[in-house]
This record gives C-alpha cells, sequence and structure tokens, in this order.
C-alpha cells in the first residue's frame, strides 16, 4: 500500500513526460514508503492517502490541460473530475479511519482505486490519440523554451507552405522530426512552435490538415470511396479516418457528404 502513491507519479510521469530530466529532488516521493517505520499507522495512513490525493489531481490537472489539444473536451472533463473525486474520497477515509470498520474502509478504497484505473485504462483503449495529445501538452509546458534564436514568423510560413504546397500530410508515416528536418529546427523547436503559435500539438495539427483536405475531396469527388479519400489524405485506415471525422465534425463522412 504504502508503495502505491510513489509508483502511480512514477508511471504518471514516464507516461506524460519521458524526456523530462531527473533530478535528485525527485528521491523525496519516495519518503512516504519510510513512514511506517518511523510513525503510528494513525499518522502514516493519512499523510499516505494525502500524498496519493495530490499525486491523482496532478494527473488530473494535466489531462484536464489537454482539453485545448481535442475537440473531445467534455471526457478531458469528466476524467478529471473522477480521478479527483475517487482520490479526494480515499483521503477522506484515510483521514476518519480510525472511527470506521476496515471493511467499509477497504471497500471504499479498492472500489477508488479500481475506477481510477479502469478510467485511465478506458482513455487509452478507447481514445488513441489521447496519450500523445496529453504528452504534446506536457512537453510544452515543461520544458524550457528553445525558440529563442528562431525566427518564428519564417518557420510557420514554411511550416504551412509544406503542407499547403508540397502536402506534406498525404505521407502516412509523417513525424515530428521529419517535419522538423525539412524546417531546419530540432523536434522540440518544432513541437513548441507548434503548440505556442497555434495552440494545438503536432498531431491535431497534422490531423486537422488532413480532415481538411478530405472535407474538399469528399464534396469534390461524389464517385470516389471514402477509402480511398483517407489513404489520400494520409490515414493508415478508414475506421481511423472515421474516427477522426466524426470526433472534429460530429457527423460521418458520408453525412458531410451528403450534406447533412
Amino acid at each position: 500500500m504504502f508503495l502505491g502513491p510513489l509508483t502511480f507519479f512514477l508511471f504518471g510521469r514516464a507516461v506524460v513526460m519521458p524526456d523530462a530530466p531527473v533530478r535528485p529532488w525527485l528521491a523525496l516521493h519516495a519518503l512516504p514508503v519510510v513512514l511506517p517505520f518511523i510513525l503510528p499507522l494513525s499518522f502514516s495512513l493519512p499523510v499516505l492517502f494525502g500524498v496519493g490525493c495530490g499525486y491523482a489531481i496532478w494527473l488530473s490537472s494535466l489531462v484536464y490541460r489537454a482539453r485545448g489539444q481535442r475537440r473531445q473536451r467534455r471526457f478531458e472533463a469528466v476524467f478529471s473530475l473522477l480521478v479527483s473525486a475517487a482520490a479526494l474520497a480515499v483521503f477522506s477515509f484515510g483521514v476518519s479511519m480510525r472511527w470506521i470498520e476496515p471493511a467499509y474502509f477497504f471497500a471504499v478504497y479498492a472500489t477508488s482505486v479500481g475506477a481510477t484505473y479502469a478510467t485511465i485504462t478506458f482513455a487509452l483503449v478507447g481514445i488513441p490519440d489521447f496519450l500523445r495529445d496529453l504528452f504534446e501538452v506536457t512537453q510544452a509546458k515543461y520544458s524550457v523554451s528553445k525558440l529563442g534564436d528562431v525566427d518564428v514568423d519564417k518557420r510557420l510560413e514554411q511550416l504551412e507552405a509544406l503542407m499547403h504546397n508540397d502536402r506534406l500530410y498525404q505521407q502516412d508515416d509523417i513525424s515530428l522530426a521529419t517535419v522538423a528536418d525539412a524546417l531546419e529546427v530540432t523536434s522540440h523547436q518544432l513541437s513548441e512552435l507548434i503548440n505556442t503559435q497555434l495552440g494545438i500539438g503536432f498531431s491535431r495539427y497534422v490531423r486537422s490538415k488532413r480532415l481538411d483536405a478530405a472535407c474538399k475531396l469528399l464534396r469534390a469527388n461524389p464517385d470516389q470511396s471514402v477509402l480511398s479519400i483517407a489513404l489520400e489524405v494520409g490515414f493508415r485506415s478508414q475506421s481511423t479516418f472515421y474516427a477522426a471525422f466524426k470526433s472534429n465534425f460530429q457527423q460521418s463522412p458520408s453525412e458531410y457528404r451528403a450534406g447533412r
């Protein structure tokens, strides 16, 4: 139990901030592990649950900030609310456990932890781009600015030219690194440039260009199949295209083509 908050923090940090530097002060996060050896359980358990609650709210806040990256903003709000509520419930019961039957406490504890992990699993499995969007948000937030010697306006113009004239978005294997090389900047600089100047992440930016092109093709070529259009603009499958289109426009490509 005392390893739970530490492992949750390390997992969350590795997932959303894989490039963040490792600092000596991070060792302080392991302090709750030694609490039961130096303090009575009546004190160490509430402290433990307080630390775990803080980690859960920290993760929830990161997810909530990601709502600007996506159209499914309601999900980010619900996710943050559920995880925060579960954390606060465990913390409240942890502080009050001396007055609560152990069976009730562990029932609430197990249910809250299970609900939290179920919510996270749903986010990772049900929404494939969720983790990537979250990573881009945290990368922009926690990285030191690397645009000091970059001509921002010029690079933005070049980026738009690559997308509009060269149709770079059509490449299904397009990546942050390949576009950064074409612009003669680093991946971190390009990621920060798009996040700070356009307010979205790289994957969302590319997806928007593909969807804009798809919309034009759907109306201009009524006899062209949806699958053919999806592949032409850079999506790897029809299912991925449908999911992105529906998320962005709240209707299917066929409904859009029919003018509904």
